[in-house]
Order: C-alpha cells, then sequence, then structure tokens
C-alpha cells in the first residue's frame, strides 16, 4: 500500500543552511508504525520579504518535486537570494 503525504514546516529565524542540516537530522527519523518503509522527499526555500503565500507554496512544491526527482530520501534547496 502507498501513501503519500505532503506537510509543511516553518523554521523561523534560521538560514539556508542551518535549516537543510535540522530537516536531514529529523528527516532520518522518520518512523511511522506498521510500515516497513517509509521515504522522504524535502524541498526547502527561504521566504522573502513580499512573498504571497501562493507564491512560497509554489517555490517550495517545485523544490520538493525536484527533490522527488533526484531520487529517495533527497533534499534540494531552492537559492533565492
Amino acid at each position: 500500500m502507498l501513501f503519500y503525504y505532503k506537510l509543511m514546516i516553518l523554521l523561523l529565524n534560521l538560514d539556508l543552511l542551518a535549516v537543510r542540516l535540522v530537516v536531514a537530522k529529523y528527516s532520518r527519523k522518520i518512523d511511522i508504525k506498521g510500515v516497513s518503509s517509509v521515504t522522504a522527499s524535502i524541498g526547502i526555500t527561504c521566504l522573502l520579504e513580499n512573498d504571497t503565500v501562493e507564491q512560497v507554496l509554489q517555490i517550495v512544491d517545485a523544490a520538493m518535486y525536484q527533490a522527488k526527482n533526484n531520487g529517495r530520501n533527497q533534499i534540494h534547496i531552492e537559492s533565492r537570494d
């Protein structure tokens, strides 16, 4: 059986490298009772001053799909600076 979930977590006051380190640490600890294998494709971006919620969601969603295209358990950072 295949399950697919999207989850968004906001990490405030961190730069992209710090966010990547946090995500890398905790993504390895994903464990769901009764499920033998869990993978995580993670997209990361930063929030810019004039961004709308819709813009950020589109950017981070595209980053997540890029991570999925790169293989299982990948992290893709969409740098915007």
